[in-house]
């Protein structure tokens, strides 16, 4: 039975190419769809790493053209912020950082390590980094006063770096690949992970440096990080940005709760995935009539085939069943074609951050859309079927 319906399909290739093609455009458009939500999905099950409820990120502007060039008055500035800051009523701690969770700043760059080449994020924060958004260290320590006497400098790694430089070792202790021209960098703890673009951002290495408070050779903060005190009234925002600004009435600073960027963070990064999702599920309709029109066209024109089927005791269902079994068939080719190409995908590069556990997911599930609206296009072209009569189709012959 299988045979005779690739026989039939054959014989009508240049008909059933449209079927094909349309099939392999909306497998393609439903795989990319449900492979970015089922990452996003993944993304969102992961370990953030820190708490974000209760915390502020209060961007500092030295009301200079570029945060690359600093003075000794600014750097003991950024010190006063640290230190006078923590005195501020409701205030629980407070840290500074390169930059804060959420925000869509971040520097990426390459590293060798250990023999091992990884992609990494790269963050500079003070000691007080790990209270504020209290990080979880699960092997060595983290940052402390003490450090300032060191020969070299102090870098804290995730989990997910150690694993990827230091496979079946322990990192502490071990230095970095450094500029001759620098410190050497040597880890001396390791955290469990730091996702600081939220919960929808990939979970990859991340590499955290110490900044000394009152250093002029190390650039000072340019974010400082806030955690209040619980059961703080709704004016402790106004408050604190008061109080900082009186530490440093040059500079102009802007506070914002994290639970405020939390939700600027997931509405920018689901916003692709919204757009893209009405764009397929209309190109997805547009498919389905299509599908119905072509495969109207094609039963009109095969009344007489179907009108003799029954005369030689063919029941309707067979009839249905014979339309559906085809319909399935071109499926499964413009289906063959998809799927060849997606297991391409894990050898492209750029494409490393999708699983194959996703990608096989992704396949999967936009396998079964496309079977189920192309069943569902042919019910009733496949209905249409049934109606012929054999008598119609005798008197015809």
């Amino acid at each position: 039975m299988i045979r005779h319906f690739f026989k039939l399909a054959w014989r009508r290739k240049r008909g059933n190419a449209l079927l094909i093609a349309e099939v392999f455009a909306s497998f393609l458009v439903v795989f990319v769809v449900a492979t970015f939500a089922l990452q996003l999905a993944r993304s969102y099950s992961r370990p953030l790493g820190f708490d974000y409820r209760n915390v502020w990120a209060i961007a500092v502007d030295r009301q200079k053209s570029t945060d690359d060039t600093w003075t000794p008055d600014e750097t003991a500035g950024f010190a006063r912020l640290l230190r006078e800051g923590a005195r501020i009523e409701g205030v629980e701690s407070i840290a500074g950082a390169l930059n804060a969770p959420y925000d869509f700043s971040t520097t990426i760059g390459g590293v060798t390590v250990n023999g091992h080449h990884v992609n990494s994020e790269f963050t500079e924060v003070t000691d007080r980094f790990r209270d504020v958004l209290r990080l979880n260290v699960v092997r060595g320590r983290w940052f402390e006063d003490g450090d300032d006497v060191l020969s070299y400098r102090p870098v804290v790694i995730n989990d997910a770096f150690a694993q990827a430089t230091f496979p079946g070792e322990d990192p502490v202790g071990k230095p970095l690949d450094h500029d001759p021209s620098e410190p050497e960098s040597r880890i001396v703890g390791v955290i469990s992970d730091y996702r600081k673009g939220g919960e929808l951002s990939l979970s990859g290495p991340f590499v955290i440096r110490r900044i000394p408070i009152g250093n002029n050779d190390v650039r000072p903060p340019q974010t400082l990080i806030v955690r209040a005190q619980p059961g703080v009234d709704a004016g402790f925002e106004e408050r604190l940005v008061r109080g900082l600004s009186a530490i440093t009435p040059d500079w102009s600073l802007e506070a914002r709760a994290l639970e405020s960027s939390r939700a600027t963070s997931f509405r920018t990064r689901l916003a692709p995935l919204i757009v893209l999702g009405l764009v397929a599920s209309f190109l997805l309709a547009m498919v389905a009539l299509g599908l119905i029109g072509v495969l109207w066209q094609n039963v009109t024109r095969r009344a007489r085939e179907f009108g003799l089927r029954r005369a030689a005791g063919a029941s309707q269902r067979d009839i249905q069943r014979q339309v559906l079994m085809e319909i399935t068939l071109t499926a499964a080719l413009g289906l063959t074609v998809g799927l060849v190409l997606v297991a391409q995908i894990p050898l492209i590069e750029f494409a490393n951050f999708l699983s194959p556990g996703v990608i096989a997911a992704g396949a999967v599930l936009g396998a079964l859309v496309v079977v189920g609206i192309a069943l569902a296009a042919g019910a009733y072209p496949s209905w249409l079927a049934t109606r012929v009569q054999p008598a119609d189709a005798l008197r015809d012959e």
